[in-house]
């Protein structure tokens, strides 16, 4: 598989935040994330690479959800699995209303069926959240070495993605992860703890936690892991 070689943004500071390209498949879309850029075409579905000046990301070894949201986890009031329904999480997350921007229409066709070749190759990955055994929340994204990169998110009912960034952040802190990508500040990843980093600080970030290993293959969650991920608390 062609793997490009995408620009080290470190020895060019000033570089710009976006980058135009028509080229599009696993190789490329893996060439892009470990120098730091993702994909995210416009409304007339024009391909364009991001690498923001200002990057939104979570340490899973630190990240710690509100107690309200700890004491629901600990209740089982969601049933929480990891790539039982991939192909669902990213196509709800395509369809889903999001106020003042429309549906997720940047996660065209085209990238679905990429990322289901990634998720097929163990590299992409989902969580689902379930409440009486309906999909009332989730996320997906891929996971290179020792960061994850988050892609995007739904609730379809209060706490839905909620549920889903913080058990996954558990999974990935007793995996021996090291960042969570969310790539872009939003209002809600804010609240949820997101913080910022600049570019150059990011891509060196970047850079070591890609000498570690990536875990291929599906992900499993330990049982009752909702719960455990936790433990303690008022």
């Amino acid at each position: 598989m062609f793997v490009p070689e995408f620009p080290d943004l470190r020895i060019e500071p000033d570089a710009p935040q976006v980058f135009l390209g028509e080229e599009l498949d696993t190789g490329w879309l893996l060439g892009a994330y470990r120098r730091g850029f993702f994909p995210w075409p416009d409304e007339d579905e024009d391909l364009n690479w991001w690498c923001p000046f200002e990057r939104m990301v979570f340490s899973p070894q630190t990240y710690n959800p509100a107690r309200r949201l700890q004491r629901a986890l600990r209740q089982g009031q969601w049933q929480v699995s990891l790539d039982r329904s991939f192909q669902e999480i990213m196509q709800t997350c395509a369809s889903i209303p999001r106020p003042g921007h429309g549906e997720g229409t940047w996660i065209t066709s085209k990238l679905q069926g990429y990322y289901q070749e990634l998720h097929e190759q163990g590299i992409a990955h989902s969580v689902e959240v379930r409440r009486d055994g309906h999909l009332v929340g989730g996320l997906y994204g891929l996971s290179l070495g020792s960061i994850f990169f988050g892609e995007s998110m739904f609730s379809r009912e209060p706490n839905g993605s909620k549920v889903a960034l913080s058990v996954l952040l558990a999974h990935l802190r007793e995996a021996g992860f090291d960042l969570f990508d969310a790539q872009v500040e939003n209002s809600h990843l804010v609240s949820l703890g997101g913080e910022f980093m600049g570019r150059i600080a990011f891509l060196d970030r970047l850079e070591a936690c890609l000498q570690k290993e990536t875990r291929l293959g599906p992900w499993e969650m330990k049982p009752d892991f909702a719960q455990l991920a936790y433990p303690g608390g008022s």
